[in-house]
């Protein structure tokens, strides 16, 4: 049962990862490819210019990115054929697969709060005590701020 338990946290740290990387390259694909941030929908993406409003002061302003908008156009045109065969899904769906992998990863990370995957075994000696030893009550501690339970084995 232990080597059970054990194979279901490394599972579930594994999940937890994958989920995370998902979400992170999910929402850095159009930061990275456009050099903007989508909307909700994934329909338009921002970026931040210096806007010239009076020839005079130049502030940083958002703006809508055009060749977002119309790269868009022109997969929902062509239906994919080009690139992928449902391209404009894919990046209407990048923010909220985004989304859902990151609350997953965050339940997933939730539950390997609960799985207990050891404990420490405190070995005492006839010839030296537990607490002189500087590393034993270093582990000791350790454990007991991991919430690890902390077992003295008979001997």
């Amino acid at each position: 049962q232990r080597s059970r338990c054990l194979c279901c946290w490394s599972v579930c740290r594994a999940t937890q990862v994958v989920l995370l990387l998902l979400s992170i390259i999910c929402f850095c694909v159009p930061l990275v490819r456009w050099g903007c941030l989508i909307n909700i929908d994934s329909t338009r993406c921002a970026m931040r210019l210096n806007v010239d409003a009076n020839k005079e002061s130049i502030h940083p302003q958002w703006l809508w990115h055009k060749e977002y908008e119309d790269h868009l156009e022109v997969v929902q045109n062509l239906g994919g054929h080009q690139f992928l065969p449902n391209q404009a899904a894919l990046l209407r769906a990048a923010l909220p697969f985004a989304t859902a992998c990151f609350l997953a990863a965050l339940v997933v990370g939730h539950g390997l709060q609960r799985i207990r995957v050891g404990r420490l075994l405190v070995v005492p000696s006839k010839k030296h005590q537990v607490f002189n030893r500087l590393f034993c009550a270093h582990e000791i501690f350790l454990a007991r701020k991991l919430r690890l339970p902390v077992v003295l084995a008979a001997s």
